[in-house]
């Protein structure tokens, strides 16, 4: 009996300061924590802490990142001077080459040159079957052999441009045109390469050097004609087209697009004229109709 009069107490001593906590309960409730200054100096002090710590982390960051920019501008330094160096080495390379072609007997020179002309027309002849794969190691083949052949790096260029690798082409037509400047044909490519790209006024800079070089191939001027009309310049189109037409007078397209740009710059006698010649050379062309309208309607 006496055994349970202590476990009776406590749970009395229990019941009594649950009574007092229920009682009391909805005043605890209305007491403001953060209005107790003990309270408030310890959040006081975690907000210290919390922005130190991030004021840290923030200056590591700027530090590990500064760190990195410094070791990646290190590595770019690197970068250059080992491309300079391997540059210094292949140009020296080339270079011992080149002086070791020139020290070569004359019977090998020939040896060589008939090799580098025997693979330049292999590399023709797989690109005329379209065989451009082939066609283009030959032509490099040939480069091997001749750093310097300007046949093979032309073939090699208009591999590139019927691949339609267009930078390949760029960068091959840029080197042709250094070792070999008054090259019409490669102008004339190059022009091809830079209208692909986009690049009207570049492919008109490369078409006109090359009716400089080569002014007797009136498919040149038409094709001048057509990007300067594309760029909008109409009266240098027609000087160009007007080129073509003296060089070809009786083809109906060259006379069909001369005629349209007489309209457009209001040249009514040209107009008329180059109406009545393509008339006479193609009296069943269905524009024509189309055209007198319009010359009728010039002032």
């Amino acid at each position: 009996m006496y055994d349970y009069i202590p476990f009776i107490l406590i749970v009395g001593s229990l019941a009594v300061i649950l009574r007092l906590i229920i009682r009391k309960y909805p005043q605890l409730t209305l007491i403001d924590v953060d209005g107790i200054p003990q309270v408030r100096e310890e959040k006081k002090k975690d907000e210290f802490l919390r922005k130190r710590v991030e004021k840290k982390a923030k200056a590591d960051k700027t530090k590990s990142k500064a760190k990195v920019d410094k070791v990646m501008k290190m590595f770019k330094q690197w970068q250059l001077h080992f491309r300079e160096y391997v540059g210094k080495v292949e140009r020296n390379l080339l270079k011992k080459h080149e002086e070791k072609k020139e020290n070569e007997p004359v019977e090998k020179k020939m040896k060589r040159a008939e090799k580098t002309e025997s693979l330049v027309t292999q590399g023709q002849r797989a690109m005329d079957r379209h065989a451009l794969e082939e066609g283009e190691n030959k032509f490099i083949e040939a480069i091997r052999l001749n750093p310097k052949d300007k046949d093979a790096y032309y073939g090699l260029l208009c591999v590139y441009l019927l691949q339609e690798q267009l930078d390949e082409a760029n960068q091959t037509g840029k080197y042709l045109l250094s070792i070999d400047k008054d090259n019409d044909q490669a102008f004339a490519k190059m022009a091809e390469v830079a209208e692909k790209r986009g690049k009207i006024g570049k492919a008109i800079e490369y078409l006109q050097q090359a009716v400089l070089i080569s002014d007797m191939l009136p498919q040149r001027f038409d094709k001048l004609a057509y990007l300067l009309k594309e760029a909008g310049e109409n009266d240098s189109a027609l000087e160009a087209a007007t080129q073509a037409v003296q060089l070809e007078p009786k083809n109906t397209k060259y006379l069909d697009n001369l005629l349209d740009l007489a309209i457009m710059v209001s040249s009514k006698e040209l107009a008329e004229e180059t109406f009545a010649n393509l008339r006479m050379v193609n009296p069943d062309n269905a524009k024509l109709p189309a055209f007198k309208q319009r010359i009728d309607e010039l002032a």
